[in-house]
């Protein structure tokens, strides 16, 4: 076969690339193609024989370099017509993108009319690393970037950014699906040069993307600015949510992947970030109005920049502990008899008014507590949708008004935090017996709304006192409306606190279960005594309940007290059937927690026929009364003698008696009432006084501090035996880490009792370092 030179071979095949590239659909008979296809061959062929020595120097450069040629000046030509006129946007659009697909088919008709330069020559380039060489259809795209796209760029990008911004301003008529396909001819003339078969988005950010962004901010700005000044920061911000809105469903549909969140960027810093300021000055008075939707909003916008989300979530915060601050404040200033409704929490409108100063039902307290948080967790739901954030700042705030410390009586600051005892309090009205009775599903929800208040309450071991006792009265006297419900709460109690805060309370049920069967055992002890007596035994009816001392925050009697002698029998009786049963056990009878029932029987009706009455007594009334079965009156101080009570106790006792009129006192005497009427025959006597209430809970403070004492040196010693040696200062620091679940110490508290263990030789400092402690073994 003759040698072909590149001159004759290419004035064979540029007649039919004339014919590839100037038609619409390439169409080019079989026949020409192959002709065409044979004339690449044999030149490729006949190059391998005379260029065997060196591989990288085929004549296929030449063929190459004259289809570059070719690409340059048909390009040239293609660019001076498509710029010849001026046309409108969408036009010039539809121009481009006539001629990039009629180009991009030829493209291929021509890559596959040089495929053998390719699979030889052209892959051989690239394997030693000429970067200037591509495969074919990569070489027809980087000649279209080079000679047309260059030259162009400006009109077609400009149509572009103006059919964007007239859809942004309400053109129906923008075709979106026509500028998606010039922004994807963009991303598909991106070559690497670094490896020119694999693509990038260069050509795209730099001749669409950057301008496009640039062209956003300004557009967005521009709007915003004016937008803002006219209208109210609601209307503002109706406004910017639809603006990100089109642009997020706008870019989706348009733009390449990689550009889509740099557009909501862009909008977001201009629409939302650059106006933050003036936002946030409206925050308040919309949580002042409870303006929910609103604020809904204002998050959806603001979520978007999280660290924008700060101020709304601070003067939340604040909002939320001053709204709950100041129906605390309400509560005890000026006494409700109800908590407040919606309307009063979202206004700071006052409740009405109907107890003392300082006198606050349990009820409507933690009515008002859960008021104020149902208000801003619902709130928090609806308008922030749960943010972790959000329900942090609404637990913090909640922590600060149920904590809040109240002013005391002149001269004594602030006193504690009344939330615990009332709390307690509050417990105790659900689950005793009462006129009102709740339903299983009713009860469980109000136990579950108790435990959203104690959460917040940092003086977990106040309110355990105040229930300890508090269940320990309902036990003793029998008023739990439900075992069922009183095993509830302490399970509630025990998932949030752990075992050992629920352990106390858990033995006292056991405890009562105990002290039935010791009953029932005493019982038949009783009558197989009785039975066995000729003189025979009493008559009372007796039961008994037998408490741990370590679990039941029962003392003992604080007064000297007789047994009187119809009692004394049946007490010594039990002693001795309860020494039976178990040795190295001591009983210590508390007189002040017992009480009974005496029939009355001297008493007649208006009829004069006996009239009986049952009175419901404490033991200490019991004794007075059964010594009016001696005589029918008595002085106080022979009453206080025959009695063994002290004075305090003797007048305490006897005054629901004397306010009753059952007993009356004349001229320093005190006796029986014989003409004593009442239209009930069953009279409960047993009644404390607000007085002893008062002392109860001084005690049970005094207590608490007390227990706190011992805690605080117990975590103390804990803490140093595990480490050895610590500093004073962060010894500090995880004493009140490890005692915050319980309860929150202070600080000089702490210090007091590091002072105590060092006077004990717990621990001792260190000679060279005064700040550092040393565990003493």
């Amino acid at each position: 076969m003759a040698h072909q030179d590149v001159e004759s071979s290419w004035a064979s095949l540029e007649p039919g690339l004339n014919t590839i590239m100037g038609c619409d659909k390439a169409g080019i008979a079989n026949a020409e193609f192959l002709r065409l296809y044979g004339e690449v061959f044999q030149y490729c062929t006949q190059s391998r024989s005379t260029a065997a020595q060196d591989t990288t120097q085929f004549k296929g450069t030449e063929i190459y370099k004259k289809l570059e040629t070719y690409l340059q000046t048909h390009l040239t030509g293609l660019k001076e017509t498509f710029t010849s006129e001026k046309k409108p946007n969408i036009d010039l659009l539809k121009e481009y993108a006539r001629l990039w697909d009629q180009y991009t088919t030829a493209s291929k008709v021509v890559d596959h009319l040089f495929r053998y330069l390719n699979r030889f020559w052209v892959k051989k380039q690239l394997v030693h690393g000429n970067k200037s060489v591509f495969f074919i259809y990569t070489l027809t795209i980087v000649s279209w970037r080079n000679y047309f796209l260059h030259q162009t760029h400006n009109q077609v990008i400009g149509a572009i950014l103006e059919l964007v911004a007239g859809h942004r301003d309400g053109v129906q008529d923008t075709d979106l699906d026509l500028i998606k396909h010039v922004l994807e001819s963009l991303v598909d003339l991106g070559v690497d040069d670094g490896d020119n078969q694999k693509s990038q988005l260069g050509i795209y950010r730099e001749f669409f993307e950057t301008p496009f962004l640039k062209a956003t901010e300004k557009y967005y700005k521009i709007e915003s600015e004016r937008f803002m000044s006219q209208n109210p920061v609601t209307e503002y911000m109706k406004q910017a949510e639809k603006r990100l809105e089109e642009e997020k469903v706008r870019a989706e549909k348009v733009f390449h992947t990689s550009s889509r969140q740099k557009v909501l960027d862009t909008c977001q810093k201009v629409l939302i970030e650059d106006h933050h300021a003036t936002m946030c000055e409206e925050i308040q008075e919309l949580l002042n109005e409870d303006r929910a939707e609103d604020l809904a909003r204002m998050y959806r916008l603001f979520v978007r920049i999280p660290r924008l989300l700060v101020p709304l979530r601070e003067l939340f915060e604040r909002h939320v502990k001053t709204t709950g601050l100041a129906a605390v404040s309400r509560l005890f200033e000026d006494g409700v008899d109800k908590p407040p409704t919606a309307m009063e929490v979202e206004g700071n409108a006052a409740p009405t008014k109907t107890s003392a100063p300082g006198q606050v039902d349990p009820k409507v307290y933690v009515d008002t507590m859960l008021s104020v948080y149902r208000h801003y967790s619902s709130f928090t739901t609806d308008s922030f949708s749960a943010e972790a954030g959000f329900v942090a700042a609404l637990d913090k705030a909640c922590r600060e008004f149920v904590n809040c410390k109240l002013p005391g009586p002149p001269g004594k600051g602030l006193v504690t935090s009344k939330c615990p005892e009332l709390l307690a309090r509050y417990c105790d009205s659900l689950l005793k017996k009462s006129s009102k009775s709740y339903e299983d599903a009713e009860l469980e929800q109000l136990l579950t709304d108790v435990m959203q208040v104690f959460k917040y309450i940092e003086d977990k071991d106040v309110f355990q006192k105040f229930y300890s006792k508090m269940l320990a009265k309902r036990l003793v006297q029998q008023l739990s409306a439900s075992d069922d419900a009183e095993g509830t709460m302490i399970g509630k109690l025990r998932e949030a606190c752990g075992y050992e805060y629920t352990s106390k309370l858990s033995r006292m049920f056991t405890d009562m279960g105990l002290s039935k069967e010791m009953s029932d055992g005493f019982a038949a002890y009783r009558q197989e005594n009785d039975k066995a007596s000729a003189a025979g035994g009493d008559s009372s009816s007796f039961s008994i309940n037998v408490l741990s001392t370590a679990a039941w925050p029962l003392s003992a009697p604080t007064t000297l007290f007789n047994i009187p002698e119809e009692l004394a029998q049946t007490l010594n009786r039990f002693s001795t059937f309860y020494d039976s049963k178990h040795t190295g056990r001591k009983l210590t009878w508390l007189y002040q927690h017992s009480r009974g029932e005496l029939k009355a029987t001297y008493l007649k009706n208006q009829a004069n026929k006996p009239q009986p009455y049952t009175f419901q007594v404490s033991l200490y009334q019991m004794a007075i009364l059964l010594h009016f079965n001696n005589e029918t009156s008595y002085s106080p101080a022979a009453l206080g003698e025959a009695t063994g009570l002290s004075k305090e106790i003797l007048d305490g006792q006897m005054n629901m008696m004397l306010k009753s009129k059952l007993i009356l006192k004349k001229d320093d005497r005190v006796g029986l009432n014989k003409n004593f009427k009442s239209k009930k025959v069953r009279i409960n006597l047993n009644i404390g006084t607000r007085g002893e209430s008062k002392v109860e809970v001084e005690e049970t403070h005094k207590n608490v501090e007390e227990d706190r004492k011992l805690l605080i040196q117990a975590a103390i010693v804990r803490i140093m035996k595990t480490r050895k040696r610590m500093k004073h200062v962060t010894l500090v620091q995880e004493v009140i880490q490890q005692l915050t679940p319980r309860f929150k110490p202070r600080v000089p508290d702490i210090k007091r009792c590091i002072d105590v263990l060092l006077e004990k030789e717990y621990i001792a400092r260190d000679e060279g370092q005064k700040d550092m402690l040393s565990y003493v073994a």
